[in-house]
Order: structure tokens, then C-alpha cells, then sequence
């Protein structure tokens, strides 16, 4: 089945991504069932308008005929939001109709209606990207991770790990987010060892970083990207291990 596009609105909390379905020109309601994913993601490098968020979780409802499989259904959704966001991961897959929705207080019914119309919904809930600071520090760097990653392919990173706990320094932003500081070069920035006093500075190559960052994400950690003395910056693990493999070295002439 041919598809064309209706609309790609992404920069809306909850704002719908449609695409219409060339072959019902009418739009009429089809009974039936839905592919149902939930995806977890970061936005694209490319997007620089949605770099403000750290990483999204995104609904997809695509009519049962679109794919046949939920491989299918996987690569389409990675493929509608292309250019918008990187999808890291597969959350949750379901195979829906009408019925699931019968107790369901929120706009599930509205966005799998609407995907037996136009063929794909997405209804994407973002988290923005917050600052920590030490002290009274307000700093606002600017994140630019791929110059961010290029230094860290260069000079390496530190962080901070208790060899008694056998755990990574780790913290919680005001918004309630858990997350691990990296530092680019080999020593964290003073401020910062008073608030973990029995951590210890431990070095990490980039290669090193690369293999690591998967296991942040398992355990639902962001990374805390130092960007200046005082501030650290959360950034999506995977993000920034796409980010490290993608990075041209430092001084290298385009």
C-alpha cells in the first residue's frame, strides 16, 4: 500500500506525526487492529530544534496492514521518524484493538482511531534537557555534542566510582532523572568531589566509553556531560555513543 505524507509535526509535546493513506481518500474509520509500539529516543544530530530535549518516549500505532510483522512495524516507525529522532530502543510491543481501550482514561483510543485512518500515529512525550550546577552557579553551555564527542575521543573522559560499593557516582536532577558525571580529560573539576567524598576519580579511554554507555541504559541513567567547571549537561547514553563513533577527530580540516 502507497503512502503519502499528511504532516510531520515533532516539536509539540503529544503533537501527532500522520501519515495519510492514499489509497482512502475519504478518510472512513476501518475496524480492525493496530500494531502498538513504544519507543524510547533521542533527537536526531540533524534537528537542531529539538536539541533543547534530552530524549523522548514515543507511541506508534500503525494499522495492521501496513506490516506484517512486528520486525516490520519496528522498521517502518524508525523509518517515519527519521531525520526527527533516533530510536534506541523498542519499550514495549502489543498488537491492539478497540477492546484494550475500553478503561483507558487518556487519548489512546483518539491516536488508534486515527491510525486505522491515516495508517501511522506517533504521539510523542519529550523530556527536556536539564543543567546541574554546583553552588549557585547558573551556567548555560550550550551543548554541542559532537564537538563534545570529538574532545573525548581525543583526551578520554573521568568519572567517579566507589571500589567499596562497587557503583558509579550517580545523582538526580530536580526533575527526578538518575544520572552518572563524565568529564572530559583526566580530572573532575574540584567542586564536584564534595558531593561524592568516597568516590574516586577513574579514568575511562573512549573506547572504554562506548562499551560502558549501553549499561547506563539498561540501569535508566542519562549522562552528566561536564560542558564547563561547574555545570554538567544530561545527555542520552546512546545519544553520545553514536555521538563518539560519528565524531571527527580534533584538528582534523573538513
Amino acid at each position: 500500500m502507497l503512502l503519502t505524507t499528511k504532516e510531520i509535526e515533532s516539536m509539540v509535546p503529544k503533537r501527532l506525526i500522520s501519515t495519510n493513506v492514499a489509497t482512502n481518500p475519504k478518510n472512513k474509520p476501518m475496524l480492525g487492529c493496530a500494531h502498538y509500539l513504544i519507543l524510547d529516543a533521542y533527537p536526531d544530530p540533524r534537528n537542531k530544534e529539538a536539541q533543547q530535549f534530552l530524549g523522548a518516549t514515543i507511541g506508534c500505532w500503525l494499522k495492521m496492514d501496513f506490516a506484517t510483522s512486528e520486525e516490520d512495524a519496528e522498521a517502518i516507525a524508525r523509518d517515519k521518524l527519521k531525520g526527527l529522532w533516533v530510536v534506541s530502543d523498542v519499550v514495549d510491543y502489543q498488537i491492539v484493538d478497540e477492546n484494550c481501550y475500553q478503561a483507558d482514561n487518556n487519548d489512546g483510543i483518539d491516536f488508534f482511531r486515527q491510525c486505522l485512518v491515516d495508517g501511522f500515529v506517533a504521539n510523542i512525550h519529550h523530556y527536556p534537557r536539564e543543567t546541574v550546577s554546583v553552588g549557585n552557579s547558573h551556567d548555560e553551555t550550550q551543548l554541542n555534542l559532537l564537538q563534545t564527542a570529538a574532545l573525548l575521543n581525543d583526551q578520554g573522559c573521568v568519572s567517579l566510582y566507589s571500589t567499596l560499593d562497587k557503583q558509579w557516582a550517580n545523582g538526580v536532577t530536580p526533575e527526578g532523572v538518575d544520572f552518572i558525571p563524565l568529564w572530559v580529560g583526566s580530572d573532575p573539576p574540584s567542586p564536584w568531589l564534595d558531593y561524592w567524598p568516597d568516590y574516586e576519580s577513574y579514568k575511562i579511554t573512549a573506547n572504554e566509553l562506548i562499551a560502558l554507555l549501553p549499561s547506563f541504559q539498561t540501569i535508566d541513567c542519562w549522562v552528566g556531560l561536564g560542558t564547563s567547571f561547574s555545570s554538567l549537561v544530561m545527555v542520552h547514553p546512546l545519544a553520545l555513543k553514536d555521538a563518539l563513533g560519528g565524531a571527527e577527530p580534533v584538528g582534523r580540516n573538513k
